[in-house]
């Protein structure tokens, strides 16, 4: 007969499950400091089995087992669901709520996903639990009635996640995920391409002062989302015959993601990336261009270009406004720019303090270092921008 499970053993069986991982986290704590995060894969879930062998005859070895064996299943099912919810997207916001699940590997998790490395977080954590499970099972000879439905579960998980993470927008669209231009766009451009049959470009009704003729004269452009079709308006005035050669590069399957040869569109960030690397770092960025169209580089960014020994040349050539968007139910329909740096600074953090409801206000942000963000952080002078609130109600985003 077996042994009896009552709730001391209960409980002491649940302990284990969160010890173990915790104890064999820190080995692969060390591990991360040698900078292989790999090795934390088969490192940690080796440390847990060598634990419970060690551990053999002091615990309820099949209640152990199956307690091991439930939490990979656990964690397998939230994962799916979250892979689900997040579309594939292991870098994002929603899994990253995921993470919470895994404060029994806390000693290696902050390492892992500072190292960027969340995959081989959630990797081992499942790895452990099974192989603890297996080795567990094997030595109390377990034997599960109605097997099939948990591996079931566990092909249709793996499977689904496996599909997800394959198929995501990062690996579909590339660039930054969207659907349009390789990822770099969330607008649709195919009318504002130098080559489009049917162009929603501006033409001019006479000939430009500045008119290039050879191809190797023409600056290489690149720029923000939205100064797209300004600069390849731009092009398609001043490059002689630019459709036929950006038509004639589409051709050869070139480089496509740059999205053109010398009209380019990579969006903000990488396209200043690309011109203050030029030079510096030709293995990183051989994609060099000569001009940017967008919002004026951040501090951060101009910081970067003077530690590579590059001069920006800026050069004003319009201006734009924000517009700043509330709910549709949201009854405040005014603000003033006072009331706007008090809300980003964090003075101001419920709208009944600016004649709405008592709601919490969360005020979005676009990325740092982005053209918007930037030119927000420029709107806010000597006031600093709080971190964005992660709850609230009546919402408040800006678009340049």
């Amino acid at each position: 007969m077996g042994r009896r499970i009552d709730p001391a053993s209960i409980c002491k069986a649940a302990a284990y499950i969160i010890a173990v991982p915790f104890v064999s986290s820190i080995a692969g704590f060390f591990v991360c400091m040698t900078g292989k995060a790999e090795l934390v894969l088969p490192v940690v879930p080796l440390v847990a089995v060598l634990i419970y062998a060690a551990l053999y005859r002091r615990i309820n070895v099949r209640f152990a087992a199956m307690c091991n064996g439930v939490a990979c299943l656990f964690l397998l099912i939230c994962f799916t669901v979250m892979m689900i919810i997040a579309k594939g997207a292991v870098e994002g916001v929603v899994m990253g709520y995921f993470t919470w699940l895994l404060v029994p590997f806390a000693p290696v998790s902050l390492m892992l996903m500072l190292m960027g490395e969340k995959l081989v977080l959630y990797a081992t954590a499942f790895i452990l639990y099974a192989a603890v499970f297996l080795f567990l099972a094997y030595r109390s000879n377990l034997r599960l009635r109605r097997g099939y439905i948990p591996l079931g579960i566990i092909i249709l998980c793996i499977g689904t996640s496996a599909y997800l993470y394959m198929n995501r927008p990062a690996v579909k669209y590339a660039g930054h995920g969207f659907k349009y231009m390789h990822g770099f766009s969330s607008t649709d451009f195919t009318d504002y391409t130098v080559y489009s049959e049917n162009s929603r470009l501006v033409m001019l009704d006479h000939q430009p002062d500045l008119f290039i003729e050879n191809e190797e004269d023409m600056p290489v452009l690149d720029g923000a989302e939205a100064c797209y079709p300004l600069y390849a308006a731009f092009a398609k005035a001043c490059y002689k015959d630019i459709d036929v050669i950006e038509k004639e590069w589409l051709k050869s399957g070139e480089n496509q993601y740059l999205n053109g040869k010398i009209v380019t569109f990579t969006n903000t960030l990488r396209a200043f990336d690309r011109l203050i690397y030029w030079g510096n770092d030709t293995e990183k960025y051989d994609d060099a261009v000569d001009m940017i169209f967008g919002a004026r580089p951040s501090a951060d960014q101009l910081e970067e270009a003077k530690y590579l020994g590059v001069e920006v040349d800026i050069t004003p050539i319009g201006r734009e406004a924000f517009v700043f968007f509330v709910e549709a139910d949201n009854p405040v329909d005014n603000l003033t720019s006072e009331q706007l740096r008090a809300i980003y600074h964090g003075d101001i953090a419920n709208w009944k303090e600016v004649g709405g409801k008592n709601q919490a206000i969360r005020a979005f942000q676009r990325p740092k270092n982005s053209g918007s963000q930037t030119m927000m952080e420029y709107f806010m002078g000597d006031t600093t921008v709080n971190y964005p609130r992660p709850k609230g109600h009546g919402l408040v985003t800006a678009q340049s």
